[in-house]
């Protein structure tokens, strides 16, 4: 049995825009009566809240957006790196302290690899597919001994810690020229150095079949031999690498190391 909205105590005259004016039950700011089902005739000013509100939520959403896509994206120190700072998305700067090592299967870019060195170590920067597809088709790839600033998430384990470059085209690369070294100067102390080399080359000795062992070459200059070691993976990137043979003359942007 419904109430008969006669007997109802008189409501104030504030509340009684938020009653039915068909049953007299509260409905607040519904837009109908859940006791009668009558349609209730919504209020302007509620509707001037509603869209108010909606308005104000929409610009705060645009503003966090406008933030997050243009705010600085913070530079740390390699070895200020620690655990906690997994997952941030930071910014390293120094040098590259080898070339670019670029992975491809069946023909596609799958991965690429390289060191940045600062003052304080080493971090190793790594892309993925589409991210390292770009950055060799933009010429950013970065040699041993050239600037460069990387943006990307840090992967902090155990054994150390990784930058994967989440924004390819925030990658700069400051080209350096190499010093020119004699084969004959290049001692114990230089490894871990870049420079470049010019020669002859004498002898060529690719790996067997199957195997993933690197290229080597012997190389000659007024000054003496030196072995250049090389993967498929570089070799892969040379323009003619039939020029590569006995006899040959060739300059060469190396790194050194230390085998043995």
């Amino acid at each position: 049995m419904k109430p008969d909205p006669a007997d109802r105590p008189a409501s104030a005259p504030m509340s009684a825009a938020a009653r039915c004016p068909v049953c007299g039950e509260f409905v607040g700011a519904a837009p109908r009566c859940a006791q009668c089902g009558a349609a209730i005739e919504t209020r302007q000013s509620l509707r001037i809240y509603r869209i108010a509100a909606i308005l104000l939520a929409t610009v705060g959403l645009a503003l966090l957006f406008a933030m997050a896509r243009h705010r600085e994206i913070p530079v740390v120190r390699v070895g200020e790196i620690e655990r906690s700072m997994n997952f941030a998305f930071v910014r390293v700067r120094g040098e590259a302290a080898d070339d670019a090592r670029i992975f491809r299967k069946d023909g596609r870019i799958e991965g690429l690899r390289f060191t940045v060195r600062d003052e304080t170590g080493e971090i190793v920067v790594r892309a993925q597919r589409d991210r390292a597809q770009w950055l060799v088709e933009h010429d950013r790839v970065p040699g041993a001994g050239d600037g460069v600033e990387a943006a990307g998430s840090l992967n902090v384990t155990s054994d150390g810690a990784a930058l994967w470059i989440q924004a390819p085209d925030k990658l700069v690369v400051t080209r350096r020229a190499l010093p020119l070294k004699r084969l004959a100067d290049i001692v114990r102390e230089d490894a871990g150095r870049s420079f470049r080399i010019a020669g002859e080359i004498v002898s060529v000795r690719a790996p067997r079949t199957g195997s993933n062992a690197p290229w080597t070459a012997e190389v000659r200059d007024e000054s003496g031999n030196g072995r250049l070691v090389f993967f498929q993976s570089v070799r892969d990137e040379m323009a003619d690498p039939a020029l590569l043979e006995r006899g040959a003359r060739i300059e060469a942007r190396v790194g050194v190391s230390l085998y043995r």
